[in-house]
């Protein structure tokens, strides 16, 4: 066992492993104890420091891969930017020549729906990626999503490359796996940044992605239609700084911080040779409910399909008081008309320190509220709404556009649920009409 101790000369703290046994007479009644205490210190601050290593070349390879991207991640975000503006331009053209038509309106704002989601998708695996997941708790998330997420970070180099890329998981694709899925994006990153490397240059550029199951163990499958991996590097290939790649274009610590990443899983990440071409095989362990436990863990995916305000929505929300606080007007001007139309009471704020101000003065049903705001996030403003004790609390939502809150968290504050930006706003509508329909 160890344990700590705070040296009484110097006040330092020291660490130390002790260990024990006992001898005993044959009926068992022990005579003597013999232990010995070692100190293991300079140990454990060494074991600390290669961690923090490990953390920084992590974070440095990741950037790296997500640097090498960039250019191609800009260019899938201005084409729907083009479409927006363009398309934002000819309906002003159109409506000031009077020469717009119903049908023609609603096929546009269909477009420009899609387009808009585009980007948001595109955002949303940025921010999924880039963000410091090692000490975030693991949820149990779909294997498909993750994929997706990764692949949309890869479409322009791999369309730019004429890389065909072949992703179908068949029964599997719906499984779970209990992970940080920044961490687990950041492997398939490298994998499928390795595999288009390794491709470049040929007739044929194909990766495909395929998914098997045994016993418990989830296996997902990378294969691309290079000449494979020969024996003398695939000794070495999980080695840190190992990279047969030309200076400047690889660190050698992908695979590496990979097959780390993978093991603090519960997994493995194995070579398996192929002469038609490099295979990774990555196994996660995968217990039975997650395995059948097939629901979006979001908390407004039940509603998504939701469409406008219905006569249920417009009987849990007619005359609810709900104070809706962002520091952007127009965010507020929308969520505030939306509900406005169901029958709620809605009064604005623009910040937290406002927000309380009119708490102290006026009872609500709900809060809507943002994260990043000037004075005072959203989680500061649920804390404090929660110490001063009102005597009916109300139903709280947080909308962000940061993975702030964890679902202990979500818990311990009492957040009823949580909105990404971008939102759909029928969406939102729907789940706070739900949520208080069962409040009252």
């Amino acid at each position: 066992f160890e344990f700590r101790i705070v040296r009484h000369y110097d006040k330092a703290i020291r660490y130390i492993e002790g260990n024990g046994s006992a001898l005993t007479d044959p009926t068992g009644k022990v005579l003597l104890v013999v232990g010995m205490n070692r100190d293991i210190t300079e140990r454990k601050l060494e074991h600390e420091r290669l961690e923090q290593q490990r953390v920084m070349l992590a974070s440095t390879s990741k950037m790296a891969e997500l640097g090498a991207m960039a250019a191609g991640i800009a260019h899938e975000i201005n084409n729907p930017l083009a479409i927006l503006v363009g398309k934002t331009e000819l309906l002003r053209r159109k409506t000031e020549s009077k020469s717009l038509d119903m049908a023609t309106l609603a096929s546009d704002f269909d477009l420009l729906f899609t387009v808009s989601n585009r980007i948001a998708e595109i955002v949303r695996s940025l921010r999924t990626y880039s963000r410091n997941a090692d000490s975030d708790p693991k949820t149990n998330v779909r294997i498909q999503e993750i994929l997706r997420d990764t692949l949309r970070l890869c479409v322009d180099r791999f369309k730019s490359s004429k890389i065909n890329v072949d992703l179908d998981l068949g029964e599997f694709e719906k499984v779970q796996i209990l992970c940080r899925p920044t961490q687990i994006s950041q492997v398939f990153l490298n994998l499928l940044s390795n595999a288009a490397d390794a491709i470049e240059g040929l007739e044929e550029k194909k990766i495909s992605i395929r998914a098997s199951m045994k016993s418990n163990w989830l296996r997902i499958i990378f294969e691309d239609s290079g000449g494979g991996v020969p024996p003398e590097i695939a000794a070495k290939i999980f080695d840190p700084f190992y990279t047969t790649k030309q200076p400047g274009k690889g660190t050698g610590l992908g695979l590496s911080i990979s097959k780390s990443i993978i093991e603090t899983h519960g997994g493995q990440i194995i070579l398996v040779q192929n002469p038609n071409g490099a295979r990774f095989e990555v196994e996660f362990p995968v217990s039975d409910f997650e395995f059948q436990n097939q629901r979006p863990s979001a908390a407004v995916s039940d509603a998504d399909n939701a469409l406008g305000a219905n006569e249920v929505e417009a009987k849990a929300l007619s005359g609810k008081r709900i104070l809706v606080v962002d520091d952007e007007k127009e965010i507020q001007n929308i969520l505030s008309e939306e509900l406005r139309e169901r029958g709620a009471i809605v009064t604005c704020a623009s910040a937290a320190e406002e927000a309380l101000r009119i708490f102290s003065k006026e009872k609500f049903d709900a809060l809507i509220t943002d994260y990043a705001m000037p004075g005072g996030d959203g989680l500061s403003l649920i804390r404090k709404l929660n110490e001063l004790r009102l005597g009916s609390r109300p139903t709280v939502f947080l909308c962000t556009a940061f993975n702030v809150c964890t679902p202990e968290m979500a818990r311990e504050l009492k957040i009823s649920s949580i909105f990404a930006k971008p939102f759909r706003i029928n969406a939102i509508c729907h789940t706070i009409a739900e949520a208080l329909s069962q409040k009252y």
